[in-house]
């Protein structure tokens, strides 16, 4: 097994150093034939993947590769450790290690729901057991062998069978250097990137273009900012100091100087002029005047204050769920991680 050295360059085709900020440089050209080799694969179009790959000279994956793929996904576990190791480069030993893990666990688990428990306890101590650096979980998996049926067998180990094959791929792939291995629908990636870049610079839905496309840029224009009132809400009782809708649009929420939160379904809002149909929560409960509103990435939380205490509201059922009560002062503002929930 080989272990990537720092100063070493990942790739078996050197790349130039990319001069980002001029856009006239040329980009890495087998990095671009790679991935569009491989987002025709991922698009159905093999033999014209491989015209690609034949007519540049250039494959999107190398043949040891390959097989390994091939050998994950159709589970010929047998094979597995000739091309692991001929696969060459992963970070470091403990990705090494932990890729082997990954991968002899299923081949363990695949053992033991086919019945072949000798096997299985051959594989644990042998393969598995060597790279797994946690004894309590080396511990757990040897305690599945008293699984008396596949389906006790999936539930304890929260696993899915061969259908797990995919997920292992996946897992592994993110211990072996992209330059090797190339992550799942990259160009796919990349090209969603750029769309949202698109988006965020022209201030999309603000732009002259009315939906999202990759055969041109986005432009920003004034003449679709609404400058038309299409609804006046007035069920506050004081002035209106917030408003934000939610992230998935269902939901506006308004905060006032009377203290309270009103969250408002936005459908609703289009398609009737009775403003108390369209107020799915009034949130009640804070000591001053409400100057913010947070949304939690998922849209399943709502935090507040503007007195020393932040609370948190369900919109499943409209509760105050949590309140935060370690500030001294006046919390003036709160926002939301985006990988939080």
């Amino acid at each position: 097994m080989m272990v990537m050295n720092p100063i070493e360059k990942e790739s078996q085709w050197p790349a130039k150093p990319a001069d980002i900020n001029n856009e006239e440089a040329e980009l890495d050209r087998v990095e671009v034939v790679r991935l569009i080799a491989q987002c025709l694969e991922d698009f159905g179009l093999p033999q014209s993947a491989e015209s690609l790959e034949n007519e540049s000279g250039i494959s999107a994956l190398s043949t040891s590769v390959k097989v390994f793929r091939q050998c994950i996904l159709a589970g010929n576990w047998d094979e597995l450790e000739n091309v692991l190791e001929s696969l060459g480069k992963f970070r470091s030993e403990e990705d090494y290690r932990n890729a082997r893990f990954v991968l002899y666990r299923q081949y363990y688990l695949e053992l033991l729901e086919s019945g072949q428990k000798i096997e299985a306890l051959s594989s644990l101590r042998k393969k598995l057991e060597p790279c797994c650096g946690q004894r309590e979980q080396l511990k757990e998996l040897s305690l599945l062998v008293i699984c008396k049926t596949p389906e006790e067998l999936r539930r304890r180990a929260k696993w899915n069978g061969v259908e797990s094959r995919a997920e292992v791929l996946r897992a592994v792939q993110s211990y072996i250097p992209s330059s090797v291995m190339l992550p799942e629908k990259r160009l796919q990636a990349l090209l969603r990137q750029a769309m949202m870049y698109q988006k965020d610079s022209a201030q999309y839905p603000y732009t002259k273009q009315s939906h999202l496309s990759l055969l041109e840029d986005l432009e920003y224009s004034n003449d679709r900012i609404p400058t038309v009132a299409s609804r006046v809400l007035t069920k506050h009782k004081d002035e209106v100091w917030f408003v934000q809708f939610s992230h998935n649009g269902k939901w506006l929420v308004s905060a006032s100087k009377d203290r309270t939160i009103i969250v408002w379904d936005v459908e609703k809002l289009r398609k009737s002029d009775d403003q108390s149909e369209a107020m799915l929560y009034t949130l009640e409960g804070q000591e001053d005047p409400l100057s913010f509103l947070s949304w939690s990435p998922d849209d399943s939380l709502l935090c507040c204050g503007n007195d020393k205490v932040i609370r948190m509201w369900s919109m499943e059922t409209g509760t105050n769920v949590h309140s935060l009560e370690k500030h001294t002062d006046r919390v003036t503002a709160c926002a939301w991680l985006n990988e939080s929930s």
